[in-house]
């Protein structure tokens, strides 16, 4: 490990003091406890690239007892990053798991816009309890790629192949490069059998998959109290070395892969030695997964040697910088031989599965400027035929939209309108007086609220309020989210922006709903795009923007779909008629899953 892990002294080393919490006079670790030290740290994880092109960001996943601290560990590394204490991932305080989705987490780098080479993959706690535990088939799922972020665990059953969301054809940036076994060292010896053979059980699968695996030995200040004071003093800790012993010979798996640390619980501001334990433990992590993926480089550079004859230039690209095009689309667009009109007639020709349903509700949330109107009227311009504004949009920085509007777009070929209700909303703002409430939203995803009901930014609607509908069906009900980002300044979303639609986005979350990004003003993120949108599946600047997007958000890059809307033009585009229309046929495809999940006990409901 390059002088990371120094010999461990033997038992007959002279202390400094005798019982429990005797300290050795060297440590059985080497470390360089100094704020330069700490720098060093950071800097290396920092600037470490994954040894292969097709995975950007290496995968580890947090196991661990209800309590260990998995969500603490993140939220510790993210304070880190931050340079301030910060709790992003939920914590708990009880013997009752607090995570119950599978999330999955980026970090930050300080006040920029970048995030680490790193994401952290968190999960329910493991119980005695089976029906109140994570289950080992939802880890085996998860780690061999399958399972989607924000996916809720079922105590009762994993999750199967035919379950919404399942990820059928991972590839290997899906999959979990890494497995940290989360312990609490305070409570090891009472670590109960029945979690200690899951944990002995979720280490054998993982190493039939080939996958490295490390301990994380959390609490090291209760095990030893000199260490409350000064943690520094951790590799010194003759009871610290006999709780990882222990944690060893539990779970099988080697000393130098065991790494004591502290999370940030009850400070308020960093401390340096407890940051060097959390940034050890990291680039431990990053070392494993690093190992493992070079066993994957031989084969990538098998397929580049294969590919290079097709190649313009030695990068793909035909041009330098993030602002460059591709020789080849980093997303495979399932596009209709027919182009745009098979497109509208696939929309058009669309039926609900229930039919107690005939129109799928889509709401549209977003940032004033966003172009969530804007988008709405260019749907209803594809389909007239010529470029329209029936919704109004905006362009001074305030909401334009103050009433809740449903709007229905006609395909002027037939004359019908097509099977898509348009929910449009205030625009959100960073002033909570001046923008969409979130139990105004709440109250639209359950079909509470009517078309023209006029928002109050003051306060939300009530059961007493006129027009609040007590008893909605399914069809008032809102069947799919898009939340509307602007590409071209996704960087500088301020804070309590981002705040807002994570509240929203977690909403949706407790009612299943599906969710999608689109992601606006492509023309705007690089300079290809303002003539010709159709290359946009080439534009590193795109995708690098959807990459932003997915982790300011929390949602996959398989939900972000890139748009342009109709802003200047006065004449209709195939190149943006097409974004347009894959980017509503997506969101067509997510409501009829959604939907799906009604089909069985309702498909016999007959409209009067």
């Amino acid at each position: 490990m390059g002088g990371f892990l120094a010999k461990e002294s033997p038992a007959s080393q002279e202390e400094t003091s005798k019982g429990a919490h005797r300290m050795l006079v060297e440590p059985w670790r080497k470390t360089d406890w100094t704020p330069q030290g700490r720098k060093r740290l950071m800097d290396e994880i920092a600037a470490y690239n994954p040894p292969l092109n097709s995975v950007e960001k290496i995968r580890v996943l947090l196991v661990g007892q209800v309590g260990a601290g998995k969500s603490s560990f993140f939220n510790s590394v993210n304070s880190v990053f931050r340079n301030h204490v910060r709790s992003q991932a939920m914590v708990g305080v009880h013997d009752t798991s607090v995570t119950w989705k599978y999330r999955i987490y980026p970090v930050r780098l300080g006040s920029k816009n970048k995030t680490l080479p790193i994401t952290f993959c968190d999960t329910m706690g493991l119980e005695e309890r089976e029906f109140a535990s994570l289950k080992i088939d939802d880890v085996i799922n998860i780690l061999k790629g399958h399972v989607p972020d924000w996916y809720q665990f079922n105590p009762h059953a994993a999750m199967q192949p035919d379950t919404p969301g399942y990820i059928v054809s991972p590839s290997l940036k899906d999959k979990i490069h890494c497995v940290v076994f989360v312990i609490d060292g305070s409570k090891l010896e009472i670590l109960s059998e029945k979690v200690e053979q899951k944990l002995k059980t979720l280490r054998q699968k993982a190493k039939e998959l080939d996958v490295p695996q490390i301990i994380l030995l959390t609490k090291v200040d209760e095990i030893c109290s000199p260490l409350k004071e000064n943690i520094s003093d951790v590799y010194r800790s003759r009871a610290i070395l006999e709780q990882m012993q222990v944690a060893s010979g539990k779970l099988g798996i080697p000393l130098s892969l065991i790494v004591p640390i502290k999370n940030y619980c009850s400070e308020l501001e960093l401390k340096n030695d407890i940051d060097i334990l959390i940034l050890i433990a990291v680039r431990q992590m990053i070392r494993l997964a690093d190992s493992y993926l070079d066993n994957f480089r031989l084969a990538e550079s098998d397929m580049a040697m294969r590919n290079s004859s097709r190649r313009k230039s030695p990068h793909s690209e035909t041009s330098k910088g993030a602002d460059c095009m591709l020789e080849k689309p980093w997303r495979l667009i399932d596009q209709p031989s027919g182009g745009r009109k098979q497109l509208m007639d696939e929309i058009a020709e669309y039926k609900p599965p229930l039919n107690s349903v005939q129109k799928i509700r889509v709401l549209f949330v977003g940032q004033i400027g966003a172009g969530k109107s804007s988008f709405f009227n260019s749907v209803d311009s594809v389909f007239c035929g010529h470029v329209i504004n029936n919704a109004p949009a905006g362009a001074d920085g305030k909401s334009v939209t103050k009433k809740y509007r449903t709007y229905e777009v006609k395909n002027r070929s037939t004359g019908k309108p097509l099977p898509i209700l348009f929910c449009d909303t205030m625009g959100l703002e960073e002033r909570e007086l001046a923008s969409l409430r979130t139990d105004d939203v709440i109250s639209i995803l359950k079909g509470h609220i009517p078309d023209g009901y006029q928002f109050n930014p003051i306060a939300a609607m009530q059961p007493n309020t006129p027009g609040y509908i007590k008893s909605p069906s399914l069809k008032e009900e809102i069947h799919c989210v898009v939340f509307v980002v602007d590409g071209s300044n996704i960087e500088i979303l301020p804070e309590k922006m981002e705040t807002k639609l994570k509240e929203i986005r977690e909403k949706a979350n407790e009612f299943e709903l599906p969710q999608l990004v689109l992601l606006t003003k492509v023309d705007e993120i690089s300079s290809f795009l303002k003539e010709d949108v159709s290359d946009v599946y080439k534009s590193q600047a795109v995708k690098q923007k959807m990459e932003t997007a997915s982790g300011k958000l929390g949602i996959p890059l398989s939900q972000i779909v890139p748009v342009k809307d109709y802003c200047s033009e006065v004449e209709l585009k195939d190149d943006v008629d097409i974004l347009i229309l894959l980017a509503l046929r997506q969101i067509v495809r997510f409501a009829q899953r959604y939907l799906e999940n009604f089909s069985s006990n309702q498909s016999a409901v007959v409209e009067p």
